[in-house]
């Protein structure tokens, strides 16, 4: 189909292993354009330790400016692609989702995260706000600041637009006075 919203799948620390490689198939399933980077690639690849607790020391070897190139590849990659909205998902919030998020973020993707551990997405998102000063913002926006300011934007165009009267009238008046007629001149405009 086109017009089909990205999801990044990422691994955990034991790589990508089958399990993350079947949450990717069912994204696809579900009308998904879905991607899981091998972000141990570089090293030999996921496959080389089969998610075995060796990977787990391996991964440390990569470090975040690997992920991030392999990421914003992938990222630069799903966007060319004529089937994609630009919109991403990161399933994943902990070492590593996180840093992903901020990657399509800055690449001018809206990206929404989604972790099943509430605690690891609360962390990963601390770390995302931490980088504010780096050039990302994150706002949360509530309902009564959304009305408060509707309410000044109302008042703000209510007295430019008396003013913009005002004026309009302090001219006319100064080009001849008030117009006699002034309500044929009005419908006349």
């Amino acid at each position: 189909g086109k017009n089909l919203g990205t999801v990044l799948v990422i691994h955990e620390n034991r790589g990508l292993v089958g399990h993350i490689k079947d949450v990717a198939r069912h994204f696809a399933k579900e009308g998904f354009a879905a991607i899981a980077v091998d972000c141990m690639s570089r090293i030999g690849g996921s496959d080389k330790w089969n998610g075995s607790d060796e990977a787990t020391k391996e991964i440390q070897k990569v470090n975040g400016g690997m992920v991030a190139e392999d990421l914003t590849s992938a990222v630069a990659f799903m966007k060319k692609q004529n089937y994609v909205n630009g919109k991403v998902g990161v399933v994943g919030c902990g070492l590593m989702g996180h840093g992903i998020a901020q990657i399509c973020a800055q690449n001018g993707w809206d990206v929404v995260v989604r972790e099943i551990d509430q605690g690891q997405l609360d962390k990963g998102m601390a770390k995302i706000d931490k980088q504010q000063l780096r050039g990302l913002t994150i706002t949360r926006v509530d309902p009564w600041t959304v009305l408060r300011l509707s309410f000044l934007l109302s008042i703000a165009t209510a007295i430019i637009t008396v003013v913009a009267l005002l004026l309009l009238w302090s001219m006319l008046a100064a080009a001849g006075g008030r117009p006699s007629g002034g309500r044929r001149i009005w419908l006349r405009i």
